[in-house]
């Protein structure tokens, strides 16, 4: 799930990754808040903010950024939450 919801030409669905020839064609991709209780990972896309649902123990959260750290917004409010900085 994207938490900041799909963006310009994405698509839910399986779309993108059968495009693009992914070898792990059984994600799908959804940015509806409602999906989030099961999805498998979180992404967060340039900043990150307290979500309105909690973590499950078995998801991932994710956050993907190209801003350099320095002016990057702290993040210790998510300490042990965000399971991988990309």
């Amino acid at each position: 799930m994207l938490a900041n919801g799909l963006e310009g030409d994405m698509h839910p669905g399986q779309h993108r990754f059968i495009a693009h020839g992914c070898p792990v064609n059984q994600c799908s991709l959804t940015g509806k808040p409602e999906d989030a209780a099961t999805a498998d990972l979180i992404l967060f896309n340039g900043h990150i903010s307290r979500p309105a649902f909690a973590r499950p123990a078995h998801q991932i959260w994710a956050l993907f950024m190209l801003e350099s750290p320095f002016h990057t917004q702290s993040l210790f409010e998510f300490d042990g939450q965000v399971s991988r900085i990309l």
